[in-house]
């Protein structure tokens, strides 16, 4: 059995940077989380598609909405207000494609 407490003491700094950036700036705060998540997906579709045998057509449409939704949360992310990244969009078009991500996803 494998020695797990690096990734104990990597999740705890991970959760005291996390915290000590949402008190210090919001914007750095939610980019960080939502990079995370994309992470998280990212990593979800490359486990499932390496895992992906002919007979398992279910995983792979799975694994292709995980796909499309995080392209859409990164949409959100160059949206959101604040972030200059896009001009022109605001807090109204970052929540659309929040919402849409997370229908998606559903």
């Amino acid at each position: 059995m494998e020695n797990k407490m690096p990734y104990i003491i990597g999740l705890i700094f991970y959760l005291f940077l996390v915290i000590f950036l949402y008190q210090r700036n919001f914007i750095v705060f939610h980019l960080i989380i939502e990079i995370t998540s994309l992470m998280l997906a990212f990593s979800f579709l490359l486990v499932g598609t390496i895992g992906i045998k002919n007979d398992k057509i279910n995983l792979s449409i799975l694994m292709t909405g995980a796909f499309i939704s995080s392209i859409i949360f990164m949409l959100h992310i160059l949206a959101y207000e604040g972030m200059n990244i896009i001009e022109g969009y605001g807090s109204n078009e970052a929540a659309q494609f929040w919402v849409a991500g997370s229908f998606v996803f559903a």
